[in-house]
């Protein structure tokens, strides 16, 4: 008989067991869960109950993990999910078993009132359940071509981070990430997704920076500097170490200062939407991305209402301040939540919405995805 439930503490291997079958069709052979995603699999604690399991006769047909947390801004709290491991074993597949974990999921995000979830994912797999991709990242492209233009004197250190450098590399990640999810203890074990190789940079001996490279990703999926003008010389360094002619830095686009900096040493770039969102409290969901946006983004003083769904919603900026609340007010449009998501952070909306408020950044590091 066929069991959606709650997993229970101390069925983790099982659970990863699960997993790294359901993914062999799509994955190299070796593919573990336990490098993949230490921060969840390859812990001292045991993060079991974060997943639901489709089982039957004691066996695990189906597994899916919802991690919930807590984003704090401006001394409010904005608890959101993320949704990661999704997997069904391929002699099981198409029976509907991903369908029954994400009711229970929806049902959980429901109960504990989140503001957001978010997953990484096929679009076309996740936008049933009332996912959107939107948000964007930019992918900047480090190339030696630029070192032939311009004297760049190396001064810069690289080397595998150590266990002593940690408290410094933790202070620089608090001090230039644009946002803060993890604390000293998780800071390490969080940044090695995708098995990632950890490296610290040096300049006359003292530590001013660190970026991390995932095996699978091939790119530098963080990169945190003391001080952004040393980008020419730092990226010197890290084409020489790795032997590279270049490599992609992945950057928030919240990382405002990195962006620029990026930008004057760079020729190529891209922007991508890597991230799916689904909004159950869209008023303090407008209200958080205004908040990560209020210093990059200075609003001109205005007024826009919005009906979504059955909430009519007016949003009132004023540079650096804003206000968001439900109204009664006649609306300029109207959207579905997931199709307003996509209003408010997909940059191609720039080009033809007439908000003087949207699109706005967001996306959430590697380190801090599942």
């Amino acid at each position: 008989m066929i069991e959606v439930r709650k997993a229970r503490k101390g069925e983790l291997e099982k659970i990863i067991d699960t997993a790294n079958k359901s993914f062999i069709p799509v994955r190299y052979p070796g593919f573990d869960f336990k490098e993949r995603m230490p921060k969840i699999y390859a812990r001292n604690e045991d993060y079991s109950d974060i997943h639901f399991v489709v089982e039957e006769d004691n066996s695990f047909k189906s597994v899916a993990g919802n991690l919930i947390r807590k984003l704090k801004l401006n001394n409010k709290d904005y608890p959101y999910s993320i949704v990661g491991t999704v997997s069904t074993l391929p002699s099981e597949s198409n029976k509907g078993y991903m369908a029954l974990l994400m009711k229970e999921i929806e049902k959980e995000n429901i109960e504990k009132e989140v503001v957001f979830s978010m997953l990484t994912g096929k679009r076309q797999r996740y936008v049933t359940y009332g996912y959107e991709r939107s948000g964007s990242r930019i992918v900047y492209t480090l190339n030696n071509h630029y070192f032939k233009f311009h004297n760049v004197e190396e001064e810069i250190e690289v080397r595998e981070h150590t266990k002593e450098d940690v408290p410094s590399l933790y202070e620089i990640y608090k001090n230039n990430q644009p946002i803060i999810l993890r604390n000293e203890e998780e800071f390490i074990v969080d940044l090695r997704i995708s098995n990632s190789t950890i490296y610290t940079l040096l300049k006359n001996n003292k530590i001013i920076g660190y970026f991390a490279i995932g095996d699978a990703l091939k790119v530098i999926h963080e990169l945190s500097l003391v001080d952004n003008d040393d980008i020419s010389r730092v990226s010197k360094a890290i084409l020489k170490y790795l032997n590279k002619d270049s490599i992609d830095v992945l950057v928030n686009p919240l990382n405002i200062k990195l962006m620029k900096a990026l930008e004057l040493i760079t020729e190529e770039k891209i922007v991508i939407e890597e991230i799916m969102f689904k909004v159950y409290k869209m008023i303090p969901f407008i209200e958080m991305c205004l908040e990560l946006n209020k210093d990059i983004k200075n609003f001109i003083s205005c007024n826009e209402v919005y009906k979504v769904e059955n909430q009519i919603i007016k949003i009132s900026v004023d540079g650096h301040s804003y206000k968001v609340e439900e109204t009664k007010e006649e609306y300029l449009k109207e959207f579905t939540s997931r199709e307003f998501v996509d209003y408010m952070l997909s940059i191609t909306n720039y080009y033809h919405n007439e908000s003087k408020i949207f699109p706005l950044a967001l996306d959430f590091n590697e380190g801090d995805m599942f």
